[in-house]
Parts: C-alpha cells; sequence; structure tokens
C-alpha cells in the first residue's frame, strides 16, 4: 500500500521512526522528510526547488492509497489532508495532546491516541471488504465517544435526599 505522512518537520523522528514501520510492514511510504527539497518561505533562490516540494507532497497526498497525519502540525500538513480528502484518499490520523484543529478535524476519517493501534489498522485498509471493517470500527469509536460525551452520572445520594 501507498502511504503518504503529512506532519511538520518538528516531528522528523516521528515521521522517520513510522516510515520504517510501515516499510518494515512492506508498505511504500512517500516521505517529504527525504524528499529534502523543504523551504519554509520562497524566495527568488529557491523557488525552483520550492515548487518541486509543493508539486511532490501534493502529488503524494493524493495519489497515496492512505494519508497518515501525525500532529501537531501546522498550516501545510493540513493542506495536505485537504488536498488528500478532496482526492477521497482515507486519512488517518495520529492525535497530540494541545492540537488545534476546529472543525477541520472531521476530515480525518479515524483518529489514534498512539501508533500501535494504526499500525494494526493500516493493512486492513487494502480492500473493500476491509474498507467495511474499518467503517464499523470507526462507528464503534464514534458511538463510544458520543456515549461518553453523553455520559450524566447518576445523582448522589447527598442530591437526591435519600
Amino acid at each position: 500500500m501507498k502511504i503518504y505522512i503529512a506532519s511538520s518537520w518538528r516531528n522528523q523522528h516521528a515521521v522517520e521512526m513510522l516510515t520504517k514501520m510501515l516499510r518494515d510492514g512492506g508498505h511504500k511510504v512517500l516521505s517529504f522528510i527525504e524528499n529534502e527539497t523543504t523551504h519554509d518561505e520562497i524566495t527568488d533562490e529557491n523557488l525552483g526547488t520550492a515548487s518541486e516540494q509543493f508539486n511532490f507532497d501534493t502529488h503524494s497526498a493524493t495519489s497515496a492509497d492512505i494519508v497518515v497525519y501525525i500532529g501537531p502540525s501546522g498550516c501545510d500538513a493540513w493542506a495536505e489532508v485537504g488536498a488528500a480528502w478532496a482526492k477521497v484518499v482515507p486519512i488517518f490520523g495520529l492525535w497530540s495532546k494541545g492540537e488545534n484543529v476546529g472543525l477541520m478535524r472531521q476530515m480525518v476519517y479515524m483518529w489514534f491516541d498512539n501508533y500501535r493501534e494504526l499500525l494494526n489498522v493500516i493493512p486492513l485498509a487494502g480492500t473493500a471488504a476491509e474498507a467495511d471493517h474499518l467503517e464499523l470500527i470507526r462507528r464503534s469509536k464514534r458511538d463510544a465517544e458520543k456515549n461518553l460525551n453523553n455520559f450524566v452520572p447518576a445523582p448522589s445520594i447527598m442530591e437526591t435526599g435519600a
């Protein structure tokens, strides 16, 4: 399976480690880090390589079988997620405490609290039958979160006066 990891340079080590684990599992990983033409700011001097990086990142995100988002990340990674989402590429996210995402978090097909859960689910994303299984997992997680958010504790003895 072809996988693109959307993230920030500040998560370089996490991207490199996940890339290795996915490749060890037999997946092809497209890495913005290995492409090594990244520029934070476009100037006349780096316009060519910045354009090459943009083309690599957007093509990789939109042509992958799966995009993995590692947070927290900035606007470039979220732009890649948006491009993938528009091309109906499934997006899996590694949630990070303090992530400031907002409404656009809904583009992520499934959020994970740790990389082990993510690595267990990625092999299931290969076929239509497995996609149905993923949808069941997603619904189950969503229902559990919804139930937790709607949980109202029973009144205590002190509140009821019993």
